[in-house]
C-alpha cells in the first residue's frame, strides 16, 4: 500500500509524461483535498494503471480531449472518462490490468474493483484504506 498523496503525486508525473507526447489531449481532473488524500493508501501504481487503460482505448485529440476524472467517495476512489472508443482494435491483452488490480485490492484489501461500462463513460471504483489517526501519512 502507498499514501495516496504519494500516489497522486506519480499519477501527475505521469501525466505529465504524456501530455510531452499528447500536448493538451489527454486532461488530468483531480477533485481529491491533499488531506484527504494523506488519510488514506491505495495499492501502488494503481491510478497509473488505470490512465494507461483509458489512453490504451480512447481516441483523442487536443480538440476532442480525453479527460480522465478522479474524486474519492467514503472507501472508495472514483476513476472516470468518457468513452471515445478507438476505431483500431486493441483487444490485445484487453482487461489483464484491470484483472490485476481487481485482485491485489482483493489481496491486500478484501475487496476489489467496481466497473461500470455505460455506453457514455468508463468507470472504475477502487477501494482505499482508511488510516487511523495515529497513522495519518506526512
Amino acid at each position: 500500500m502507498i499514501p495516496l498523496n504519494q500516489e497522486l503525486g506519480l499519477l501527475s508525473n505521469y501525466h505529465a509524461l504524456l501530455r510531452l507526447r499528447f500536448e493538451d489531449a489527454i486532461l488530468l481532473d483531480n477533485r481529491i483535498h491533499e488531506a484527504g488524500a494523506r488519510s488514506c493508501s491505495i495499492p501502488p501504481v494503481s491510478l497509473q494503471m488505470l490512465l494507461e487503460n483509458a489512453v490504451k482505448h480512447n481516441e483523442f485529440t487536443s480538440v476532442q480531449p480525453l479527460v480522465f476524472e478522479l474524486w474519492r467517495e467514503g472507501d472508495h476512489l472514483i476513476a472516470r472518462n468518457r468513452k471515445q472508443l478507438r476505431r483500431t482494435s486493441t483487444r490485445h491483452n484487453c482487461g489483464m490490468g484491470l484483472r490485476n488490480l481487481d485482485e491485489r485490492c482483493r489481496l491486500v484489501l478484501g475487496r476489489g474493483v467496481t466497473i461500470q461500462d455505460s455506453d457514455g463513460s468508463f468507470e472504475v471504483r477502487v477501494p482505499v484504506r482508511q488510516a487511523d489517526q495515529s497513522e495519518v501519512f506526512a
